[in-house]
């Protein structure tokens, strides 16, 4: 059934949202990791549970930096409301999983010689 699961929800994905083939291989990876762990688990999609699914994450966050869990918190999400919406579980256990602060880096600027440099460079430039 998980094989079935995945591949309607691969196909959900290109022909309903057009994703690219790389986002449809990274989602159908991360699903898979995702169903090998409850598997090892022994735990179905029929009976996921929140604490499951914090339990796989907090163990690919020793491995994934920040905006790759962020990803593949979104992948299962995608994939968790698609078995809602084809009527394959009653809801989704990962509805109010927040993802992992992200890292707000600031802008690169040039520097003062730069900004004098490219300043003085379009004095040189001729209009035509």
């Amino acid at each position: 059934m998980n094989k079935k699961c995945i591949d309607a929800f691969i196909n959900y994905l290109y022909v309903e949202k057009g994703c690219s083939a790389n986002t449809l291989q990274a989602y159908r990876r991360d699903i898979e990791g995702l169903i090998k762990f409850l598997d090892s688990r022994g735990v179905s999609l029929h009976k996921v549970k929140r604490n499951h699914l914090m339990d796989y994450l907090i163990e690919k966050r020793k491995n994934l930096g920040a905006p790759s869990v962020a990803r593949l918190l979104a992948a299962i999400k995608s994939f968790l409301k698609f078995l809602v919406l084809d009527n394959i579980i009653d809801s989704s256990p990962a509805s109010d999983i927040g993802g992992p602060r992200l890292e707000k880096k600031l802008p690169v600027v040039l520097t003062e010689s730069e900004t004098e440099s490219l300043i003085a460079a379009s004095s040189n430039i001729k209009e035509h």
